[in-house]
């Protein structure tokens, strides 16, 4: 078979490790400068995502025109503060912290995208992918990194008992015919007062640059395309030690 058709296995977990999933768009447009399109898109998304939450800052400095066209100025929570609908000019983006799977997410970025053409009818999608930051700890006072993921560190004499890891490995692969390029973070992390053992970051980013269409429903096929991807990056990194530590609760085809 080829890539992205042959059957691998899939799992749902009890204690799933997922952080936050974030769906994200950038644009091409011609919007010189309309400062009514924050407004007219949150008033399409209001009676779901009733919170709004105003971006014109970076620290203490306020954004000119051209950095306001590339970050979201608006963000709209829904009311427990769990989904988070983001808008800018030429970008846009779906935070869910409470993710339970993609069938459920495809409405928040179906409405998403249908609220952002309404209000700006952009010329043409740059970019599309769909991420997943994740979050393990494993409570063992000793911990063999490869005994839980599928990754191997070979550190030289002067960098073991190092006090902590950030490694990125970048992806390029054809998936169901789409072009994906996949970001991987894998790091250590603090733990939190109540924890013991260690903590580790899981963050992988998959998102197409070609062939991109001004089309929702194009972009959102090419979305499920990444997040296939991504569960399969996912996957092959956990070890059986791991998928016990999140007990496993069917397997899936």
């Amino acid at each position: 078979m080829g890539q992205g058709q042959e059957i691998y296995q899939r799992y749902i977990y009890e204690k799933a490790p997922l952080q936050e999933a974030i769906f994200e768009a950038n644009f091409a447009t011609d919007v010189v400068d309309d400062v009514t399109l924050p407004g007219l898109f949150f008033e399409k998304i209001a009676h779901d995502f009733p919170q709004k939450n105003n971006v014109n800052v970076i620290g203490t400095r306020p954004l000119n025109k051209e950095e306001l066209k590339n970050i979201p100025v608006v963000q709209a929570w829904n009311e427990a503060r769990t989904r988070c609908l983001q808008f800018g000019p030429e970008i846009i983006a779906a935070n869910d912290t409470a993710y339970t799977g993609w069938e459920n997410f495809v409405p928040m970025v179906n409405l998403l995208l249908k609220s952002y053409f309404e209000c700006v009818n952009p010329l043409i999608a740059k970019k599309v992918g769909f991420r997943c930051i994740n979050r393990f700890v494993i409570p063992h006072t000793n911990v063999i990194i490869p005994d839980y993921f599928r990754i191997n560190l070979a550190l030289s004499p002067t960098l073991q008992g190092s006090a902590g890891f950030n490694i990125n490995l970048l992806k390029q692969a054809t998936f169901n015919e789409t072009k994906i390029n996949a970001q991987v973070r894998f790091a250590s992390d603090l733990l939190k007062p109540n924890e013991s053992g260690f903590a580790f970051i899981l963050d992988i980013d998959a998102f197409t640059l070609n062939e991109l269409t001004n089309d929702p429903k194009t972009l959102l096929k090419k979305a499920a395309d990444c997040h296939e991807f991504l569960k399969r990056i996912f996957e092959d990194l956990l070890q059986d030690k791991t998928r016990a530590l999140l007990r496993i609760k069917n397997d899936k085809f």
